[in-house]
């Protein structure tokens, strides 16, 4: 299908078939309701982005892909503007934006309070930074956030919840960050107070900083932070269980104080390569562990009580 062909597509499923209300009046005292779209919805095009917003769609009953087509070595990414999403506030399926190499935010989701199922944002590769999401409540299954060559930053996301009933074993990344070799800080996920699926933030080469999680007690599955340069991660000082293993490798740690709250680790206890590692104070609280592995020990050369 061309182009025009398919904006004229977009145009007369979103307006005229499938965007609809369910009340022709509103009573002053109830919530209006939102004006859905029903069926999967792809944009490959900024004309495409451009057409959706202008459809009025807030909420869409299925997914939504924003991806760049891609039409052979010679193409030249298109879509460049996500601000025209503004209305959207609710996707019940999942949320893909990959592969547009032309943004530089992600204004336009700001408004998104709800999505159904995961979030994925990657290999987006002139995106600086992420600071949209302090609207979204909650979302199932995970969210990932891979392979940006020019991300900075990363903050927001304060109101986010895993709602128990939905986050669940589905899901194979849980909250994942990882593969953003210029990203140096994250900050934010306040509200989050934990995940079935894990976290893992890992091959960030350059993050010396995370603040927030200020409730962040517990993982289903693992903690996984691993190839981050961080001098500390005081962001998890008050996680108490990890389901999995905790693993903590490639750190500019000294000790290990910013744990003091932990207590339960379901899986094996796993340091690697922390060179400026001295004691593992901090862990006085912990109760229970499997395996403790403490792997490559020319890596802990600084390491003076364990």
């Amino acid at each position: 299908m061309n182009l025009l062909s398919r904006i004229s597509f977009i145009l007369s499923f979103l307006l005229v078939v499938n965007c609809s209300s369910d009340s022709d009046t509103i009573n002053e005292n109830t919530t209006p309701e939102l004006i859905a779209c029903v069926g999967d919805v792809f944009l490959g095009s900024q004309a495409e982005v451009d057409a959706f917003g202008e459809s009025g769609c807030q909420k869409i009953e299925g997914f939504l892909i924003i991806q760049d087509e891609w039409d052979g070595p010679d193409s030249i990414p298109d879509i460049f503007d996500l601000s025209p999403l503004s209305n959207l506030v609710e996707v019940t399926g999942y949320v893909n934006v990959s592969r547009n190499n032309n943004i530089t935010n992600l204004n336009g989701l700001h408004n998104l309070e709800r999505v159904g199922q995961s979030i994925v944002i990657s290999e987006n590769l002139g995106l600086v930074e992420i600071n949209e999401f302090n609207n979204l409540e909650s979302i199932k299954d995970g969210l990932l956030i891979e392979f940006h060559d020019n991300l900075e930053t990363i903050s927001g996301f304060n109101n986010l919840i895993f709602d128990p009933e939905l986050d669940s074993a589905s899901s194979s990344f849980g909250l994942t960050i990882q593969f953003n070799p210029e990203l140096q800080s994250i900050n934010g996920f306040n509200q989050l107070q934990g995940t079935a699926n894990g976290l893992s933030i890992r091959d960030n080469i350059n993050l010396t900083t995370i603040n927030g999680f200020n409730n962040f007690t517990s993982t289903g599955f693992d903690f996984y932070v691993v190839t981050n340069p961080l001098s500390n991660v005081n962001a998890f000082s008050n996680l108490e269980t990890v389901g999995g293993d905790f693993s903590l490798w490639g750190t500019d740690l000294t000790d290990l104080s910013m744990f003091s709250s932990l207590r339960t680790i379901g899986g094996r206890f796993w340091l690697d390569y922390n060179p400026l590692l001295i004691s593992f104070n901090g862990l006085n609280n912990l109760e229970s562990t499997g395996a403790i592995r403490i792997g490559y020990f020319e890596g802990h050369e600084n390491l003076q009580s364990i």
